[in-house]
């Protein structure tokens, strides 16, 4: 599964998730999941890739965040894991990037 990172229409690289990792995202992450503004926590959130036929998708979860996490726009509440499916655009703080999620298989959207 890749994240693909869009800012104003641009690609501006992509990242994959790999299967039965958790992958945190914040200011103090390793690159590529850092996430360099202001507005975004050290520890913003992670990724969760789950293959099980009983539950399978791209598990995003906000970790406490000061600023929030976004899917398509609408904010997701801090602690509780929401599935994300292909196509669907997440944003973190007040970043102007956003990160596409591509690669799940179609059930997955």
């Amino acid at each position: 599964v890749r994240v693909v990172i869009m800012r104003h229409g641009e690609k501006l690289g992509e990242v994959r998730v790999e299967e039965g990792k958790e992958v945190t995202v914040g200011r103090t992450q390793p690159p590529p999941w850092r996430l360099d503004h202001e507005s975004c926590s050290r520890a913003h959130a992670s990724f969760f890739l789950r293959t099980k036929k009983s539950a399978s998708g791209l598990s995003l979860k906000d970790l406490k965040s000061a600023h929030g996490t976004r899917v398509d726009g609408k904010p997701i509440k801090p602690n509780e894991a929401v599935t994300v499916y292909n196509g669907q655009k997440i944003m973190f703080g007040g970043s102007s990037r956003e990160y596409v999620v591509t690669g799940l298989p179609e059930e997955g959207k």
